[in-house]
């Protein structure tokens, strides 16, 4: 689901935002059909997910960790 930003109240962002579970520094992938996209920055992934590039429940991970779930 993408979102039109201007269209958020400004609480509504900042909610948004403060849910993305994203460490700097540390780089993220993301499973495809057939491979793991990535790694990619902190920046790449949160943009992303702002933009509704990713679907509810789309799992990511760090590099060496578990896989974690957008919400």
């Amino acid at each position: 689901m993408q979102i039109d930003v201007y269209e958020q109240t400004y609480e509504n962002v900042i909610h948004r935002l403060k849910r993305i579970d994203i460490n700097p520094g540390i780089e993220y992938q993301y499973p495809g059909t057939n491979e793991i996209h990535g790694p990619f920055d902190r920046n790449s992934m949160s943009q992303w997910q702002e933009l509704g590039y990713f679907a509810e429940g789309t799992v990511y991970r760090n590099a060496d960790g578990e896989w974690r779930s957008y919400l």
